[in-house]
C-alpha cells in the first residue's frame, strides 16, 4: 500500500482546493477492474484495516494528528455491512473515530 500526499491550497475561494501529489494511472486501471469484478468489497476492507493499523503504528511512535484519506467505492457503500464495518475500526485499533476521513471514488461516476 502506498501514501500518497494531499495538499490544500490556495487562498478565498479557493481554499480548500485539493492536489494530489502523485496518482498513478495503473492505479485507476486495478480499481476499475476490481470494481467490475466485484473485489472492490474486500478490497476495500483490508485497505480500511491497513490503514488503521498503519496509523495506529504511527501513533505508538509519536507521530499523530496525520490525516489520511481513503478512496471508498459506491459499491462498498452499498454493501450492507460497510457502516457497522467502518464504526467498529476506532475501537478495534485504538484510533480517533475521525480517522481515517472516508472520500467517495468518482471512477462509477464518470462511468
Amino acid at each position: 500500500m502506498h501514501f500518497f500526499a494531499d495538499m490544500q491550497f490556495g487562498c478565498g475561494d479557493n481554499a480548500n482546493s485539493r492536489l494530489t501529489i502523485s496518482r498513478s494511472s495503473t492505479t485507476t486501471a486495478f480499481i476499475a477492474a476490481a470494481e467490475q469484478g466485484a473485489l472492490i468489497v474486500a478490497l476495500g476492507d483490508w485497505v480500511l484495516r491497513e490503514v488503521c493499523r498503519q496509523i495506529t503504528l504511527w501513533r505508538v511512535q509519536g507521530v499523530g494528528g496525520i490525516p489520511i484519506a481513503v478512496n471508498v467505492s459506491p459499491l462498498q457503500l452499498d454493501c450492507g455491512d460497510f457502516g457497522a464495518n467502518v464504526e467498529n475500526l476506532p475501537t478495534e485499533f485504538q484510533v480517533p473515530p475521525s480517522c481515517p476521513e472516508l472520500e467517495r471514488t468518482e471512477s462509477l461516476l464518470i462511468a
